[in-house]
């Protein structure tokens, strides 16, 4: 996200997640299905990793040593990011909604069984392996809770 000069905005980001997850999963056990169930923000993990990697390298930036212009330059570009990422997930999720309202998944379960479903989603998971194993690295802590 080309944040990491910025702890502060790091951790807000990432408790900002948590509570969002928390109300989708308390609005999913109340007035959804009624399961505590749900993919949460990991449905949408592949997609945010595809755009951060079409987006290239983050500019590098020594918070001790920058100037305010490198500074700005670099607090652009993880807004940006963060524009991008959104307005992906706000439109996966419309899709998502348009889908499930109409009842095309109900159509599309007759001719996809598990057989088709789990190596689908194999693939999906290995292709987020190599980034978890770099995280769970550096953020042990964190790996152990989850």
């Amino acid at each position: 996200m080309c944040m990491s000069f910025n702890t502060v905005l790091m951790g807000r980001l990432m408790s900002t997640g948590f509570l969002i997850c928390g109300i989708g999963t308390f609005l999913q056990s109340s007035f959804g299905c009624r399961l505590a169930i749900i993919q949460g923000s990991g449905a949408f993990l592949v997609a945010v990793v595809t755009i951060l990697d079409l987006k290239g390298p983050c500019p590098i930036v020594t918070p001790g040593n920058a100037t305010q212009e490198e500074l700005d330059s670099a607090d652009e570009e993880w807004r940006n990011r963060m524009l991008e990422i959104s307005g992906a997930m706000v439109l996966a999720s419309f899709v998502q909604v348009v889908l499930g309202s109409v009842g095309c998944i109900g159509m599309l379960v007759h001719y996809a069984g598990p057989m088709t479903i789990a190596p689908a989603v194999a693939l999906v998971g290995m292709k987020v392996v190599p980034i978890s194993v770099v995280m769970c690295g550096d953020h042990w802590g964190i790996a152990a809770i989850s």
